[in-house]
């Protein structure tokens, strides 16, 4: 019900938390909006933007929320700047031709010092996990068993390895276990 009242706002992470801590205090104070949290005032507010779902919202739960003493001290101060436009704020940061991308990576990380160390310690590291095809993971398995031990013999087309208990055999398409 809450969700409806506030404009079917996407439920993902802040708003889901709104949603469910107000959800708790309807129960707790047995009285729907009794109480209220901040946050949900600045979403009555137009805080959160347009995507929000506040324009959406039940209007009477908005002039409710609006007419709470708690969302004067919450409003923005008269005279207080609009946040700027992603534009504006990429060209404050004088990345007018960059990606998105790079915009956020600039917003995201502490400045050019910590952008220009990550770049400089070149592409990102692969680790071989379940989104890389299972061929190149056996044909580094069979790299590192013919590298990894000197009891390793070379066969015309393969590679054997191992101890008593368990032998691989590194072939050209992949390993097999022997017996």
């Amino acid at each position: 019900m809450i969700r409806e009242d506030l404009g079917y706002p996407i439920m993902i992470t802040s708003y889901s938390q709104y949603m469910c801590t107000q959800a708790a205090l309807n129960i707790a104070t047995g009285e729907r909006y009794k109480v209220v949290i901040d946050e949900l005032i600045r979403f009555a507010q137009g805080a959160y933007g347009e995507d929000s779902g506040a324009p959406w919202m039940d209007q009477n739960l908005k002039d409710k929320l609006l007419a709470n003493p708690r969302a004067a001290e919450l409003a923005p101060p008269a005279g207080a700047a609009a946040p700027p436009t992603v534009q504006e704020y990429r060209q404050s940061l004088g990345l007018d031709g960059a990606s998105d991308e790079e915009l956020l990576m600039h917003t995201i990380m502490q400045g050019d010092q910590e952008i220009n160390a990550m770049r400089a310690a070149g592409p990102p590291k692969q680790y071989l996990g379940g989104s890389q095809p299972l061929k190149t993971l056996m044909e580094t398995l069979g790299k590192l068993l013919a590298s990894a031990t000197s009891r390793c013999k070379k066969a015309p087309t393969r590679w054997s390895c191992g101890t008593p208990r368990v032998r691989f055999a590194a072939l050209s398409t992949g390993l097999k276990k022997e017996g």
